[in-house]
């Protein structure tokens, strides 16, 4: 808790006397703070409501997400730019999260993404401090399960009985035949969903409205069919896609299911414009086609 000096001579007269201690005490004891203003505008092709992102609010999050950050405050999303003003905020260096929250609740906006001198902010005691930042559209998330199953009953990822051993995730940009991100997953890491990570952001959501999935074997190989399950459109920037897969692990055959993630309010790829010349990893899955969000296939 910080105290005030000010409202501790104001007290009285008699206050004046024990001056010398109180500012050793506020020195020594108390946490100092000081104040910070946040001036936000977007990257090119980004607003509140282009391209139907929905921002409604702009929040700020000091030195950590929720309970965990030291200051926080939100503002409504002003397409022409504006400012958050935090004042008390305790001495120290943190982390600063700014985020364009939509009108469901998800960040769909962040300052992650760009330059690394506005993610981070130190405040000395005292001052005033004023961080300028960008922001952009906070990549899109998916998550997956995978239960292999031997006569129906879930199969222990080191049984000799199966031979899928890992999974294979490449979130896809369908329309452009690009692949935007692929991760590999060992069978043993499952235990529920697992976040496909993506540390360099290359999940953009304007553009994700496909994943293909390819079940491993102890190698790294491909075992069974790929599938390539085409959603009804592009996810969206910050939004969540969810997939349900079960293998038969006498067959290495899967079954896909698709959980929420259904076509986002994005439409556009970032630029604005389609690449060229992008080589296609995907395509029809070889045992019976494409799957939109909400329904299942079968390999």
């Amino acid at each position: 808790m910080t105290t005030s000096l000010r409202a501790r001579l104001g007290r009285g007269v008699a206050a004046l006397g024990l001056l010398p201690l109180l500012a050793l005490t506020a020195c020594n004891n108390d946490p100092q703070s000081g104040g910070l203003t946040i001036t936000y505008d977007f990257v090119a092709a980004v607003s509140c409501d282009q391209n139907q992102e929905n921002v409604t609010d702009i929040r700020v999050e000091v030195g950590g997400l929720g309970d965990e950050a030291v200051a926080s405050d939100s503002v409504a999303c002003d397409n022409a730019g504006g400012e958050l003003t935090l004042a008390g905020v305790p001495a120290g260096n943190y982390d600063l999260f700014v985020f364009g929250i939509d009108d469901e609740g998800d960040a769909v906006l962040d300052n992650l993404g760009g330059m690394t001198s506005d993610d981070r902010v130190e405040i000395i005691g005292g001052d005033a401090k004023t961080v300028d930042v960008k922001l952009g559209l906070a990549p899109a998330r998916l998550e997956v399960r995978l239960l292999v199953t031997v006569d129906s009953f879930p199969a222990m990822c080191s049984s000799a009985e199966i031979m899928i051993k890992g999974l294979r995730v490449s979130a896809f940009d369908y329309d452009n035949a690009e692949t935007l991100h692929t991760h590999d997953f060992d069978l043993c890491d499952f235990n529920g969903y697992l976040a496909v990570p993506d540390e360099m952001r290359e999940i953009n959501g304007r553009a994700f409205d496909a994943v293909t999935v390819q079940p491993l074997d102890a190698s790294n190989s491909a075992i069974g069919d790929e599938q390539v399950i085409q959603l009804e459109g592009p996810v969206g920037a910050g939004k969540l896609l969810q997939l349900d897969i079960t293998c038969d692990g006498v067959t290495n055959e899967c079954n896909v299911l698709v959980l929420g993630g259904e076509a986002g309010t994005t439409t556009e790829d970032p630029t604005g414009e389609d690449p060229t010349g992008a080589e296609s990893t995907g395509g029809e899955s070889t045992s019976g086609g494409d799957t939109t969000a909400g329904g299942d296939t079968t390999a």
